[in-house]
């Protein structure tokens, strides 16, 4: 690279308000361009990267995550997150993203509803009192 180039980088680098990743593995899922995208500091002394994760390995963890909050039903965080999951190609695009997470929410409220309903025969079965 010559030194003009060098120094428009390291300019486009320094202005852009990022801190400077002191690792720059090629695979970080977080190093863009020199820069760290999820931390504010990367200064960790004589120790490697805490946050470090290669892109698959970030793929895998946030596909977990997204399951995770289906189960949960969380469609608000669901829908935070969209942006970094139709990003990372997780989900084949915005429609296929909104048909299967409203697939599984709804899977999740029926079988929530059957099983309110068997609590419900069954403190009724006892003579119970249900509350609403």
């Amino acid at each position: 690279m010559n030194m003009a180039m060098e120094r428009t980088t390291i300019q486009r680098r320094a202005a852009s308000g990022l801190p400077e990743c002191r690792y720059e593995r090629d695979d970080c899922h977080a190093c863009r361009d020199g820069r760290c995208m999820a931390l504010s500091d990367t200064d960790f002394g004589s120790r490697d990267c805490p946050f470090y994760r290669n892109k698959r390995e970030n793929v895998q963890e946030v596909s977990l995550c997204l399951n995770i909050l289906i189960r949960k039903g969380r469609s608000d965080l669901i829908d935070k997150y969209r942006p970094v999951y139709l990003a990372l190609n997780l989900l084949g695009g915005e429609d296929d993203f909104i048909h299967d997470a409203k697939a599984r929410l709804e899977a999740k409220k029926t079988e929530m509803r059957a099983e309110i309903e068997r609590r419900r025969d069954y403190v009724n079965r006892i003579g119970g009192e249900w509350y609403e």
